[in-house]
């Protein structure tokens, strides 16, 4: 029998929460997942769903001070997390309201975990090149930095020339000199995109998080992004985790997906199996994702919905239950439920778990 692999990235129970003058916002909600070397995962989910909070939280790239953050998240052999929770302090307010206070200690212990790995075992394509590119450097010069840094490429150092452009013509460039002589405002969205990727591959992750690669792009700039990343996958047998709104894109690309909705993973399974499911087998808004997908590709007439402001993030019960078409249809037993209580992930299938209390086993 063989051995378990090691997931290039594991993440168990995280939690990143957000205290705000309107109360807790629950931006992660005990999520977990994990990726092997060379295996790919989707996460899909409309905006706000924390699909890419999950990863900023990890990483350190949170915008703001959330409240907690809390869990395990293993990269390579990497613990950024475990142990972190001895630096934060739990108190009661005069209301009654709890408040978490992160002593001074908490934020340096977990950069200096974070830099172990990032850039080495893991890299992010953020879904906006521009805004992660230095406007006044060169790809080249972007190039030159990543390259000097790598153990693998400073016997090459006085040729990184060379090294950068045979990178850049790895993505598809034809004209690789005035890509690597060019600013990044100079390049067009599409070429901007596989220009941060192969800044991003040249520091050989083990784990490639794209973040809403395709956002801003054409349809054929959105190929063209998409089959170098699927390339540099295969290329380097490395991890790759797409985040995305878009369940196609997430089809197409990746083997096992992930379907979060206010902070909560309210599906998981094979891309094969998400497909192919029954909708009555489907959590609500997945198959919301999937008729979506479906009548894009059909180019089939979309209806408005309805205005208004939108319905609010549930603290108890099902976050979904607003805005679910399967509730109305459930007994009044099972609707106090989705009321009351939040679906816990469960297997439906060996492979296929999903929380909804009106899907029945």
């Amino acid at each position: 029998m063989s051995s378990p692999v090691t997931p290039a990235l594991a993440i168990r129970d995280l939690v990143s929460w957000f205290e705000t003058p309107w109360g807790t916002v629950r931006a992660v909600d005990h999520v977990s997942l994990s990726v092997a070397p060379g295996r790919s995962l989707g996460i899909v989910g409309e905006s706000g769903s924390g699909k890419t909070q999950t990863f900023y939280s990890v990483l350190g790239l949170t915008r703001g001070a959330p409240g907690v953050i809390a869990g395990s998240a293993r990269i390579a052999s990497v613990e950024l997390l475990d142990g972190l929770d001895q630096y934060v302090e739990r108190t009661v307010d005069a209301d009654g309201r709890a408040v978490v206070t992160k002593s001074p200690t908490w934020q340096p212990v977990h950069e200096a975990r974070v830099k172990t790995v990032v850039g080495r075992d893991v890299a992010i394509l953020f879904q906006d090149p521009r805004r992660s590119l230095i406007p006044y450097w060169t790809i080249g010069r972007h190039l030159q930095e990543v390259l000097s840094r790598q153990p693998q490429e400073r016997s090459v150092a006085n040729g990184w020339r060379e090294v950068a452009l045979a990178r850049l013509a790895e993505l598809g460039f034809s004209q690789t000199q005035r890509v690597l002589n060019s600013y990044p405002e100079q390049l067009s969205g599409g070429e901007a995109q596989r220009a941060m990727l192969a800044i991003t591959m040249a520091m050989h992750p083990s784990v490639l998080i794209a973040d809403e690669p395709t956002t801003g792009l054409d349809t054929i700039n959105q190929s063209r992004a998409l089959e170098s990343i699927a390339y540099q996958h295969q290329s380097l047998h490395m991890a790759l985790i797409l985040i995305s709104h878009d369940l196609g894109v997430v089809d197409a690309m990746v083997e096992n997906v992930i379907v979060m909705y206010a902070g909560r993973v309210v599906a998981s399974a094979p891309a094969t199996i998400l497909r192919e499911l029954p909708d009555d087998r489907l959590h609500p808004y997945a198959l919301e994702l999937r008729v979506s997908r479906d009548r894009r590709s059909r180019n089939a007439t979309l209806t408005a919905g309805e205005g208004g402001a939108p319905a609010p993030r549930a603290t108890t019960g099902c976050a979904f239950r607003h805005r679910c078409t399967l509730r109305p249809r459930l007994p009044e037993s099972v609707r106090s439920r989705c009321d009351g209580e939040a679906p816990p992930l469960r297997a439906l299938e060996s492979s296929y778990t999903v929380a909804c209390w009106g899907i029945e086993s």
